[in-house]
Order: C-alpha cells, then structure tokens, then sequence
C-alpha cells in the first residue's frame, strides 16, 4: 500500500515539474522574443529620444538662464509668467547650508541621526531640524530663489 502510494505521488510530482518545465521553457521563448522586439525598438526610435533629450535640456538650461539674468524685467513683482505655451513661476525655498565642519558637531552633540554610515551628514534630517538646532551646528536656513516652469496642455 504504502509503495502503490509512493507511486502515486512520484506520478503527481513528475507531471507537476513536468508541466512547470514546459511552462518555463514557453515564458523563456516568449522573453527571448520580447526582448529582441525591444532592441529593434530601441534601435529604430533610440537615438532619436537621445538627440531630442538633449536638445531639450539645452533649450531648458538657457530658459532657466534667461530667467535668473532676466528675473527683475520678466517678473517685475509677479511670480508667475504666462505664455502662450507655458508659464515661468518664480518662487522662494528654504534651503538650508550645512557649512564644512557640521558632522563633527553632530558627533559632538549627540546628533547621531543625522549621521550616515558613510560618516557624511543626512541633509534630509538636518533640513527638518528647527533653527535652534541647526544653530548648534553651524547651520542655517536661507531662502534660495528658484524658478520652474510649467509647459501648457494645449496643443500647439
């Protein structure tokens, strides 16, 4: 009884790993055909994004350029400047400067949370840190002028 069982199950066990060798084999032909697809995709329409993305960002580096040199005659006391195909907004953020010996301090103070492994300081944590705190460090939070854009939904 006890054989005619095992029998049994080895029978189950083989048709389950048979049916998941098969089931494995169709995934990798299907895979092996997506991927070449994918590369003849990607060599046909690649370097063409590529181009675009960096003639892109040129135009997005001298926009904001513009903007900073230009910040007083484009605004000139508003924060937002419309155009037809988008908007410049110029806007405040605090920042805060975390000045050369801050880590030290840190270490000194206790402030071990704001400590990386890599012993460099966590900006994210001392950013949330109130000003007292970041007194005690040499720290301090300024405003930093910063100015984005929005591109219009509209089709041109």
């Amino acid at each position: 009884m006890q054989r005619e069982r095992e029998k049994e199950l080895k029978e189950k066990i083989e048709l389950y790993l048979g049916n998941m060798k098969v089931t494995l084999s169709e995934i990798e032909a299907i895979n092996k055909e997506y991927e070449a697809e994918m590369q003849k995709i990607s060599e046909r329409y690649g370097e063409k994004i590529a181009k675009l993305k960096e003639a892109y960002v040129t135009v997005e580096s001298e926009l904001l350029k513009l903007a900073k040199k230009e910040k007083s005659i484009i605004f000139d006391g508003r924060d937002i400047y419309d155009t037809r195909y988008g908007r410049l907004i110029h806007e405040m953020a605090e920042k805060v400067g975390i000045p050369r010996g801050a880590l030290e301090k840190c270490e000194e103070l206790g402030f071990t949370e704001a400590i990386r492994i890599s012993k460099s300081l966590d900006r994210a944590v001392i950013e949330s840190w109130p000003d007292e705190r970041l007194f005690l460090i040499g720290a301090k939070r300024e405003l930093k002028e910063k100015i984005i854009y929005e591109l219009s939904r509209e089709a041109t």
